[in-house]
C-alpha cells in the first residue's frame, strides 16, 4: 500500500468516525488535512516527514477555520422582539404587584408594569428589556 492509499484511507476513516462520535470537528479537520495530504503526495510524491508535517500544519488551520465559521453562524441570529411594540396583551395572571404574566400572539410572557391595573384596562406593550415586556395603559 502506498502512502497515497494510507492517507486517502486514513482520512476517509476519520470523516466516517466524525459522523459517529462529536469530537468537536478535531476529526473532521484531520481526515480533511489527511485527505489533502494524500492528493498532494499523489502529485509529487512526498517524503513521509513532509506529509506528517503537512498533516500537522493544516489541521490547526482546518480547525480554526471550522470552528470561526461555526462561530460566525451562531452570532447571526436576530430575534425580532421589536414587532411586540405597541401591541395589545391581555393578562393573563398578576404574579406580584408590579409584574404579570401577558399573553401577545398566543405566547406567555412576563410584564411588568408601574401602575395599579384593572381587569379592563387595555395594555399596550412600550420596551422591551431582555425577555421581561414593560407595559403602559393604551391611551
Amino acid at each position: 500500500m502506498s502512502t497515497f492509499q494510507i492517507y486517502l484511507l486514513v482520512g476517509f476513516s476519520l470523516l466516517a468516525f466524525e459522523l459517529f462520535i462529536p469530537t468537536f470537528f478535531f476529526l473532521f479537520s484531520l481526515g480533511i488535512s489527511c485527505i489533502i495530504v494524500a492528493v498532494v503526495n499523489y502529485l509529487s510524491n512526498l517524503s513521509d516527514w513532509i506529509s506528517i508535517v503537512m498533516v500537522a500544519i493544516i489541521t490547526p488551520i482546518i480547525l480554526y477555520r471550522s470552528r470561526k465559521m461555526k462561530i460566525m453562524q451562531t452570532t447571526k441570529r436576530h430575534f425580532n422582539l421589536d414587532k411586540y411594540i405597541g401591541k395589545e396583551v391581555k393578562i393573563e395572571e398578576v404574579i406580584e404587584p408590579g409584574r404579570a404574566q401577558i399573553r401577545v400572539f398566543g405566547e406567555s410572557w412576563v410584564g411588568k408594569y408601574n401602575f395599579e391595573i384593572k381587569d379592563t384596562d387595555i395594555l399596550i406593550i412600550s420596551k422591551i428589556e431582555g425577555n421581561i415586556f414593560t407595559l403602559e395603559r393604551k391611551k
